[in-house]
Order: structure tokens, then sequence, then C-alpha cells
């Protein structure tokens, strides 16, 4: 009986350790075939010659394992929030991303990121507009907006790059939003500068 016992414990412990060996592949990633997934938020971008080769580079990842250097040449798929872009530069730290890595070459096929986001909305109670050396708007400023629900202000950066629309129209001047429009923005978390903010103006359209 101790034999059978023996043998027993032996055979439950070499299971055991053929388990251990055939899941360190995938430590810090999801195994796919020829090719291993990684997931978590971007916490280092590498591009060496950004002006002739934009899209080669090295993406460090943090997952839940420690991080993970990921190659990405000009072969890789990049596509950020949705749009396939070309330059790796404009993946920024904080972004929320996931890559593929072909596990012969060690070069990612894909490249995925999203810009984690918040949506506020409510009305405008304020507005700040800059100006150029002409005194020209330029574009940029800041929107202060009333949430519902005592929810308090909160103030939304506008930067160039922000797409705002004033009743379904594109609009370039700020100092065309008016203090008490329905209003709507989408705002990155990391740096507060909204990417779209969409306002109304109460009563337009409405039947006499």
């Amino acid at each position: 009986m101790m034999k059978k016992w023996y043998r027993f414990g032996l055979f439950a412990v070499a299971a055991m350790a053929l388990m251990v060996q055939s899941g360190s592949g995938e430590e810090h990633g999801k195994g796919q075939k020829n090719s291993t997934e990684y997931h978590g938020v971007i916490a280092s971008v590498n591009v060496p010659d950004p002006a002739n080769n934009p899209g080669v580079g090295t993406v460090t990842i943090t997952t839940k394992s420690g991080d993970v250097i990921v190659n990405v040449d000009g072969t890789t798929s990049l596509r950020l929030d949705g749009v396939a872009v070309t330059d790796l530069p404009l993946f920024p730290v904080g972004d929320k991303a996931e890559a593929r890595v072909d596990n012969t070459t060690g070069i990612a096929t894909k490249l995925r990121a999203e810009t984690p986001t918040k949506e506020y909305e409510g009305v405008i109670s304020a507005v700040v507009v800059n100006v150029d050396v002409n005194n020209v708007p330029d574009g940029t400023g800041t929107v202060t907006i009333t949430r519902e629900h005592n929810a308090g202000d909160v103030v939304v950066n506008i930067a160039t790059t922000t797409k705002v629309k004033l009743d379904g129209v594109v609009v370039t001047d700020l100092s065309l939003l008016a203090v008490g429009d329905e209003v709507e923005a989408r705002v990155v978390v990391s740096t507060g500068i909204a990417t779209k903010l969409s306002a109304e103006t109460p009563g337009l359209g409405d039947d006499d």
C-alpha cells in the first residue's frame, strides 16, 4: 500500500510541474497559435528616428504581470481610437493598449490603443477664449460646464485638435459659444483636453 501511495505522489508532483512549465510562456499575455497577445497600459513609446521612420520603434506596455517591450515596424497594423495610423509617436502614455506579437520574429503584427475619456453634459456657464498676437481667437481656451443634479462644474480645456460644433456646424471661434447653451463634451482623462465638444442653442428650431 505504501508503494502505491508513493508512486501516486510522484505522479502528482510531476503533473503539477508540467502544468507550471506549460503556463510560463503566457506570464504576460495570452498565447494564440504562433503569437502572444498583451493587454495593459502604455508606459512609454520610443521612436529612434521619428522624422524618417515614425512607424518603427518600441512600446512598453504595463500588464498585470509586469512591463512588456513590444517591437513595432512598418508591417505592424496600428490603430488609435479605432483609426488607422502610421506614426507611433501619436500613441500617448496612459492609453489602454493591446498588442499581438509574432513569437518567431518578436515583431507586433498589430497594436491597438484607446485613450481613456470621460463624457460630460450640462449647460455652458463660462467661456474663456484665447487669442493670438493679433487679438484674433486662436481656437483654444476653456469652457465651464455646469452639470445637472448639483454634480458640480467642470472646466474643459479646448485645444486646436478639439472638434467643436455649434448647432451641428463645426466652428473654430470659441466666442460663438454662449452661456446657457446646452453642451456635451468628451474629455481625455490624462490631459483634461476635450476631443470633441458639441453645443446647442436652447430653443433653436422649436415650434412657436
